[in-house]
């Protein structure tokens, strides 16, 4: 799963650089025109509106394989392709640790068939 802080930061960064394009973000995630309107109004700052609507879906999603795939692709819909470029950055960093500490199984040792 995503962690908060990965999503904390994507959610800064939309809101620096889509700002007024949070709205699109809750449609391409599937919110209708109501849900979005609840989490204007709960939501002063639209960090956290982008914060709780990213992670609400990806409560719902996260179990399916490849929500982060999606949730990149959906990003590069909306030709947010920084924000698609920084959810990588953020989850390549944040796997970077466990996969070096994770041997690779299969490679050298596998038997010939």
């Amino acid at each position: 799963s995503i962690r908060h802080g990965t999503i904390h930061r994507l959610a800064q960064h939309i809101s620096t650089h889509h700002s007024d394009d949070w709205v699109l973000l809750g449609h391409e995630l599937g919110l209708s025109f109501d849900e979005i309107s609840d989490y204007e109004t709960r939501c002063p700052s639209i960090v956290e509106r982008i914060y709780r609507m990213v992670q609400s879906w990806l409560k719902l999603k996260g179990s399916e394989s490849g929500a982060k795939r999606t949730l990149v692709a959906m990003l590069q819909d909306l030709k947010w392709q920084d924000s698609a470029a920084t959810l990588s950055d953020l989850l390549v960093r944040q796997c970077s640790t466990h996969y070096l500490s994770t041997p690779i199984v299969g490679r050298a040792g596998s038997a010939p068939f």
